[in-house]
């Protein structure tokens, strides 16, 4: 557990801190609902919370009003109900990535502890003491987006490059 404090050491050190600032677009539509499911059950969340999740997640249909005409709705295979109270906590497990970053011997050293990122829902902060660490950090989160169809947004990213 880090506090406010611990971060505050990272940067009064002398040294430089390298950042970028990635964004993940459409990151909460373009949740596939298997992954999710298979995530949830790796975690040992209880079985009974899955098959609620999935009963609301497999009961979910879309209709495009155009006009006054209302076509037949049709079944969302993705994306993650935005609003509720656990989406948070669903699309968190569904991004592991900060399991990987945090595994990663690259970053800031506190304590005994390598710090290297900060995220807070599909926005996701990476930071080195080198340019080269900073790339090894972006290479992580850009492998883990093309095994889980995530895709950053150019525009949005804010960085070295």
């Amino acid at each position: 557990m880090f506090f406010l404090t611990d971060f505050v050491l990272i940067f009064k050190q002398r040294y430089p801190i390298f950042s970028a600032f990635l964004d993940a677009s459409k990151a909460f539509d373009g949740t596939t609902h298997n992954l999710l499911f298979a995530k949830l059950i790796k975690r040992n969340v209880s079985v009974c919370i899955v098959r609620q999740l999935l009963s609301w997640y497999r009961q979910q249909t879309m209709q495009v009003k155009l006009c006054t005409n209302y076509p037949t709705p049709y079944t969302v295979t993705n994306g993650v109900r935005q609003g509720g109270i656990l989406v948070l906590y669903v699309f968190a497990v569904y991004l592991e990535l900060s399991i990987q970053l945090g595994s990663c011997s690259v970053g800031s050293t506190v304590g005994n502890m390598v710090v290297n990122h900060l995220m807070f829902a599909d926005d996701i902060c990476v930071f080195s003491p080198s340019i080269s660490g900073l790339q090894c950090l972006r290479n992580i989160c850009g492998e883990y987006a093309a095994e889980h169809e995530i895709t950053f947004n150019c525009i949005k990213t804010i960085g070295p490059c």
